[in-house]
Order: structure tokens, then sequence, then C-alpha cells
């Protein structure tokens, strides 16, 4: 295995290790489930109105924003990476190059989030 293919396998394993937990959260917020040792995501909502629901409602409305987010920081993170690996001027390779690196410092700070799962790979920590 040469050094591009080690980044890409690097790349592939974090790339789909936090796509599945960004689903978990999407998942769970779309069945109502929350974290419990987080309690209410929203305390200014709830203490707004706490008898309608809108806690919850306001907290699943946020992590599924989150989810969004973060699927697409990963997303960009995937193209950007095959921007370089295919671009052909060095100029514009030493461009997105430098592109990359701010997204590859956002996933890994994305990637922390999930420290605690199981599955999580400490060479991923920033």
């Amino acid at each position: 295995m040469d050094a591009s293919d080690f980044v890409h396998d690097y790349q592939t394993r974090l790339a789909a290790f936090l796509l599945a937990r960004i689903a978990e959260d999407e998942n769970g917020a779309r069945n109502g489930e929350g974290d419990p040792d987080q309690g209410p995501a929203e305390p200014a909502a709830r203490d707004r109105d706490r008898d309608s629901g809108s806690a919850s409602r306001c907290g699943r409305s946020r992590v599924l924003a989150e989810a969004k987010a973060h699927r697409f920081i990963v997303e960009a993170w995937q193209n950007m990476a095959e921007c370089v690996r295919t671009a052909t001027d060095p100029d514009k390779q030493d461009a997105l190059a430098l592109t990359r690196y701010g997204l590859d410092i956002a996933v890994h700070q994305v990637a922390t989030i999930y420290a605690e799962h199981p599955d999580y790979d400490a060479c991923w920590k920033p």
C-alpha cells in the first residue's frame, strides 16, 4: 500500500464512520429519541413552554440541522479530496490542497463529537 492508498483508506474509514453516526443522530431525532445524559436539548425553549413539548421539537430540529451541517462538511471534505487527487495543474492542486486542509480540521473536530463511540479510532483525534 503506497501513501496515497493509505490516505484514501483513512479518509474512507473516517467518512464512513461519521456518516453512520450522523445518520444515527438523524434517525434518533426523527424517532423522538434523545440523549438521556443530556436532558432536554433546548433549556430556553423548555422554560418558555414546559407543557407544549416545544423543547423536544426544538431539540430534534436542532439535531437535524446539526446533522445536515455535519454531513455537508464531511461530503465537502470527500469531494475536495477527490479534486486534489485528480487535479493536473500543480498550482490548482496546491490551492485545492489548502482548502482541503481547512476541511480536514473541520472533519476531525466533528469526529471528536463521537470520540466515546466504540468504533472511533484514536488516530482521528485532531
